[in-house]
């Protein structure tokens, strides 16, 4: 018989590889470090892909140099351990400062200013110590930094603050702060002539809608489209919108004594959104002329505030004369007697020069013409009927109370037909072309010619007043 085998234990140490360090990282920082954490390893390299992390991150930094624990994390755990190792790191004690110099001027919306100039120097030896500087501003409403250039967004005094937080050889520089005034983008005219899009005329290139603060000290003409916040016509100057050009204001521009004057021409457009509280203007002209299916127009003009006059222009056609009437609203009340003028300033004379009347159904409805002279105050809403001696080619009408324009402003003009006209259906006009036989039919209504539209339209005879209840 053979006897069991006696059983032979034997122990085994299995270790896991431990990759070798080849290079090094190299500890860098963008901030002035109290602890390990504040700093990053970057580069190194091992006989293993894997990462270097600190050994314990929240291990204070010491003054002078000093050997640190790092450790080697493989990426392959299974096959290879950590490996763990000192680097030193030398925490240096010395002072910088901010060397910066900016222009002490004033800067305009939409301007892009460099901020380059700023250096860090070491307080030691004023060498540059090529430190990345920091760049923040107090209402990034007011202006925004990117790397080192700031753009001004809108008016006012925002603080540029300029910093360097420090690295492991120098403390945290003392911040060095400026406040700038930024102005509304100036239209000067200095590029030789009145267009908006010249970017000479503007003392920070033509304004868009992300900088949308300007004032004009010029005589400026807008031809197309532009929309802008706070919009200051300085005194002495004027803005000019053209024929088929709108200008969009969102903000207000009261604040200032006197200003400059708005011309919104035949076919020109002036809209204040209702962000705009009170956009101030000293004199305000509008126009339309006969003939035309356009007129200025004024949205939201009761936020336009006129310190001074407010006109529009009538140009009458090239065969105006006292055997034509004229149908026409006013955008704000004229007194018939003594606000008409002449381009050179000249009173015109009522039932010299022109002669106006208004319709009434009341009268009319008693067997009586209907239109009667008027001398009173014209109101907006309503229709009146004008002749001109054709010797006038424009009739400038002057706003005859103060305060705000109304909320709706658009001139309405239309040349009324004579009796037989093509474009006249119903026999509702008798003798217009006559003045002295100008009625309403007592069984028809009052044909108006609309003249954005061109179609003619109904008001019955018995209405009190020839009125619209919105212009057209």
């Amino acid at each position: 018989l053979i006897s069991p085998a006696v059983p032979i234990s034997k122990t085994f140490t299995i270790t896991r590889e431990i990759p070798d360090i080849t290079t090094s990282p190299v500890a860098t920082t963008s901030i002035r470090p109290t602890t390990l954490a504040d700093l990053t390893l970057q580069g190194g390299e091992a006989s293993q892909p894997g990462i270097f992390v600190w050994t314990d991150s929240t291990t204070a930094l010491k003054l002078g140099e000093h050997a640190y624990s790092v450790t080697f994390i493989p990426t392959n755990a299974v096959t290879y351990g950590e490996n763990i190792f000192n680097i030193n790191i030398v925490l240096d004690n010395q002072q910088q400062y901010i060397s910066w110099d900016i222009e002490d001027k004033d800067y305009y919306c939409g301007e892009i200013i460099s901020l380059a100039s700023a250096r860090s120097k070491a307080t030691a030896n004023d060498a540059a110590t090529g430190l990345q500087i920091v760049f923040t501003v107090d209402d990034e409403t007011l202006a925004s930094i990117d790397g080192s250039e700031l753009t001004t967004l809108k008016t006012g005094t925002p603080k540029i603050t300029v910093g360097q937080p420090g690295n492991l050889t120098y403390l945290p520089a003392a911040d060095v702060s400026k406040t700038i005034i930024i102005q509304p983008n100036v239209f000067t005219g200095e590029g030789g002539d009145d267009d908006w899009n010249n970017p000479a005329n503007w003392k920070a290139g033509v304004p868009t809608d992300e900088t949308p603060d300007a004032s004009v000290k010029g005589d400026l003409t807008i031809q197309s489209d532009h929309k802008v916040n706070i919009f200051t016509i300085e005194s002495g100057a004027s803005v000019t919108i053209k024929n088929g050009a709108t200008l969009t204001i969102k903000g207000s521009s009261a604040g200032r004594e006197t200003y400059g004057d708005i011309i919104v021409e035949n076919g020109g457009k002036l809209v204040i959104e209702e962000t705009a509280d009170s956009v101030c203007v000293q004199n305000v002209y509008l126009a339309t002329s006969f003939g035309e299916h356009s007129s200025s127009q004024v949205i939201a003009a009761d936020r336009l505030t006129v310190h001074g006059d407010a006109f529009f222009d009538i140009t009458w056609a090239d065969n105006a004369n006292a055997q034509k009437w004229h149908a026409f609203t006013v955008p704000f009340p004229v007194d018939a007697r003594k606000g008409i003028y002449d381009l050179d300033g000249n009173q015109l004379t009522n039932e010299v020069n022109y002669a106006i009347m208004s319709y009434h159904g009341d009268v009319r409805a008693q067997g009586k013409y209907g239109w009667a002279k008027f001398r009173n105050i014209m109101t907006p809403g309503t229709f009146y009927l004008m002749t001109v001696d054709g010797t006038i080619p424009t009739f400038r009408f002057r706003k005859t109370t103060e305060g705000n324009l109304a909320a709706t402003n658009l001139l309405q003009v239309a040349q009324f037909p004579q009796s037989g006209d093509a474009q006249v259906t119903d026999a509702g006009w008798n003798g217009i072309g006559n003045s002295q036989l100008s009625y309403v039919s007592v069984d028809a209504p009052v044909q108006v010619l609309n003249p954005v539209s061109y179609t003619y339209e109904l008001m019955e005879a018995s209405s009190t007043n020839f009125t619209v209840g919105t212009p057209f």
